[in-house]
């Protein structure tokens, strides 16, 4: 077998192909219309071809993309509140377009955010105290 028909790489000549392809199109929408456009045909583009969640944290925050449920009703374009656990607050605002949703939320009520910090960082120094 060779190299370019590992299971890894099976696809990898289609999605090239593909990201050439959109990517042209991003251009001449660039040329045609604004950059603003292209851009929000490029994001678009990339966010409807996640198959996996994938999310980033920034302190408190968290940002990330992850496709609806199944049984989820069908939206074409949608905005929405979410809520942490218990229901009590707001946490972000999340936007549906299509299967995907894209998210920005807070991990926690800012009132509990300094008491996580404190544990956090005594287990970290009971950690680093088992490992000397």
């Amino acid at each position: 077998m060779s190299q370019c028909c590992t299971p890894e790489n099976r696809c990898l000549p289609w999605r090239i192909g593909a990201f050439v392809f959109h990517l042209g199109w991003a251009g001449l929408l660039w040329e045609s219309f604004s950059p603003l456009c292209a851009l929000v045909f490029l994001v678009l583009t990339l966010a409807g071809s996640i198959r996996r969640a994938r999310f980033v944290d920034v302190g408190r925050f968290t940002a990330g993309v992850w496709r609806a449920s199944p049984a989820a009703p069908p939206v074409i374009v949608g905005i929405a509140w979410v809520l942490h656990h218990d229901g009590r607050k707001k946490a972000g605002v999340e936007i549906v377009v299509g299967s995907v949703c894209m998210g920005v939320f807070a991990l926690m009520p800012r009132s509990e955010w300094p008491s996580y910090k404190r544990r956090k960082a005594e287990s970290e120094e009971r950690r680093e105290g088992r490992r000397l």
